[in-house]
This record gives structure tokens, C-alpha cells and sequence, in this order.
């Protein structure tokens, strides 16, 4: 057997051995790492550390000498690879759920599987404030969409933004009027529909407001809610949560266009406005309406 000597060797935890404790060290041409005899060493704590260190060696190249790990090699248990191999099984593409998802409004009751609520409505001041619009259903489909004439032109209206009592088909609802919001549609806009930011983002109709309301009536009534709502109903209006909370939930983004405001909701801001009596209340309602998604 042809044996070749190391000419040198790097620092290792055997490093306190004498230098010529290395002549008893060989490796062959097959790469094997032999000791011819046991190292003389000042300790039985440095002996069994040398034998640690030449058998680390064992696989390395003939004649080449690396240094050794400084922190002891642990085992990889099956466990261990089986965690490890989860992340590659599950799709990179696949989003973890968010808790954002799970929250519901209280006064909005659970949506049903065409979109129609089931459960509990909007209660009669909360749709006064969050409506500004009222429009007549028209051209009504099968198909779960039909449109909505109002001051403002002909808007789409989606059996799935209603927020009433649950609805199998728009069929047949020619003719009713509803109270609605135009604002960005989330589902509109990540299909890049043209009309996305003024789209009908949630409408109901007035049959179901309790009690029952007019087109006329429900503009008087819508007046006279703003008129006497307090500072904290107001700043709630202004903020819109639940247009937020659809834009979180179905685009998983913060709304990218506007609420539209009626003229109603305008004045009553400038009447809060001119009667701030004192600085703070003042910089206090602007800061609302400035961070609104009605402006």
C-alpha cells in the first residue's frame, strides 16, 4: 500500500497535540485516514479529542487536511425532514387565509350563496347614512345582474352587492326602487372591468326599510339623519368601515377609488364645520373628512 504523508494541517480542537504527534497520522490513495499509533497526548481529554478530529477527516481528499466543525454535528431526525419538506408541497402561489376575512359588521347580517343576506339587515339609520342614492331597477336578468336608473346615469347593480333579505334571481324586480352607494367595485376592479370605480358597491331596496320609503321620503329622511347625528356618527359615516372592510376582503387592498358623496352629506359637513367652537373640533372634523374614502 503506497501511503502519503500531510505536509500541513489547519488549527483544529486537536491543536494542542505536539507536531510530531501528526507523523502517526496517513491517508492512502483510496482516501482512508489511518493512524498508525495512538497519538501521544498531554491528557486523556485531548487523545479522544485528536480521534474525533482525524475521524471528521475520513472522506476528504488524499493528502488535504480541512478544518473541523467548531459546533457538534446533529443528526437530522425523520421528523426533522419531514418539517423541512412541507413548505415544497404546499403551492408558493397559494395565499394563507387571513383572520381579516373571518369579521363580519354586526349590523350587516351573513350573506347567502347568491349574494342576498339571510340574516339580519342594515339597520334604518345606518342605511340612511351610508346611501346617498336612490335609482330604479331596470333591464333585470336571470343571470344575477340587472341596472339601475338614477340622477346620475345607469349603473349595473350585482345580486351579490344586495344587502337585503336573500335574492335567488333579479328577475322580475323591473320597476323597484333601491337606496345604493357608487364607489370602486373590488371584484370589478381586479377583473379590470372599465367601470370598476363607479360601479354599485352595495344597494338595497326600499321596499325593505321599515318603515317602507318613497324615492322623496327617503331623501327627506336621509336629511334629517344627518341633521341630528352627533360628532361620533359622524366621524363613523365619514370613515366608511365597511367599504374598507370590502376592499380587505375581496381584493385584499385598500379601497383604490372613491365613495361618491351626494349634496346632502356635503352640507351637512359644512354646517359641522361652521359650528366648531373651538380650534380643536375643528382640525379634529377636517382630519376626518381629509382621511375619508367619501373625499
Amino acid at each position: 500500500m503506497n501511503e502519503k504523508t500531510p505536509q500541513s494541517a489547519q488549527r483544529s480542537p486537536a491543536a494542542d497535540f505536539r507536531s510530531d504527534a501528526w507523523g502517526n497520522i496517513v491517508v492512502t490513495d483510496s482516501g482512508e485516514v489511518v493512524q498508525k499509533s495512538a497519538p501521544i497526548s498531554p491528557s486523556n481529554d485531548a487523545a479522544t479529542s485528536s480521534q474525533t478530529d482525524v475521524a471528521a477527516r475520513k472522506h476528504n481528499a488524499p493528502g488535504q487536511m480541512v478544518p473541523a466543525r467548531t459546533e457538534p454535528v446533529q443528526s437530522i431526525t425523520p421528523q426533522k425532514l419531514q418539517r423541512q419538506a412541507l413548505p415544497a408541497e404546499t403551492p408558493a402561489s397559494v395565499p394563507r387565509p387571513s383572520h381579516s376575512h373571518e369579521r363580519r359588521d354586526k349590523n350587516e347580517g351573513q350573506r347567502g350563496r347568491r349574494g342576498g343576506r339571510t340574516a339580519e339587515i342594515p339597520k334604518r339609520a345606518t342605511m340612511l347614512l351610508r346611501y346617498p342614492f336612490v335609482g330604479e331597477l331596470a333591464r333585470c336578468t336571470d343571470r344575477g345582474f340587472g341596472f339601475l336608473r338614477h340622477a346620475r346615469g345607469e349603473s349595473m347593480a350585482h345580486i351579490r352587492e344586495n344587502v337585503g333579505h336573500a335574492l335567488q334571481t333579479m328577475q322580475g324586480l323591473e320597476g323597484k326602487y333601491c337606496a345604493f352607494a357608487i364607489g370602486g367595485s373590488p371584484s370589478r376592479y381586479t377583473q379590470q372591468k372599465p367601470d370598476w370605480d363607479r360601479a354599485v358597491v352595495q344597494w338595497i331596496l326600499l321596499d325593505e326599510i321599515d318603515p317602507a320609503l318613497t324615492p322623496e321620503s327617503y331623501q327627506l329622511a336621509r336629511k334629517a339623519e344627518l341633521a341630528s347625528v352627533d360628532k361620533g356618527r359622524l366621524f363613523n359615516t365619514l370613515a366608511a368601515e365597511w367599504y374598507v372592510r370590502t376592499w380587505e376582503q375581496k381584493a385584499r387592498e385598500q379601497p383604490k377609488a372613491l365613495l361618491i358623496p351626494d349634496d346632502l352629506l356635503d352640507r351637512a359637513l359644512n354646517d359641522s364645520l361652521s359650528q366648531c367652537s373651538d380650534l380643536e373640533s375643528c382640525l379634529r372634523l377636517l382630519g376626518a373628512i381629509v382621511t375619508s374614502p367619501y373625499y
